[in-house]
């Protein structure tokens, strides 16, 4: 959900709480949704005959990461991307 700071400013706290539960409910759907098409896929592909491994290294991978994260940082500061991985 995306609206201007003017425009959420303009609404009731009552319509932004129902606003925010909507967008809470909406996301976890969501989650629900990708998560259950990411299994019949991976399934499905197994199915005909490929071979997927869904296990990560992730120490390795985000090496790999490391000269885009490093660019990143100097584009947009450290402390942004410090936020954007920390989000759960």
């Amino acid at each position: 959900m995306i609206a201007s700071k003017a425009t959420w400013a303009k609404l009731s706290k009552q319509d932004q709480d129902i606003l925010l539960a909507a967008a809470r409910v909406g996301a976890d759907a969501n989650r629900r949704k990708v998560a259950a098409d990411e299994a019949s896929g991976v399934e499905a592909l197994r199915k005909a005959g490929m071979q997927v491994d869904t296990q990560i290294d992730k120490a390795k991978f985000r090496q790999a990461l490391g000269p885009a994260y490093e660019e990143y940082a100097r584009q947009f500061g450290q402390a942004n991307i410090d936020r954007i991985v920390n989000t759960r």
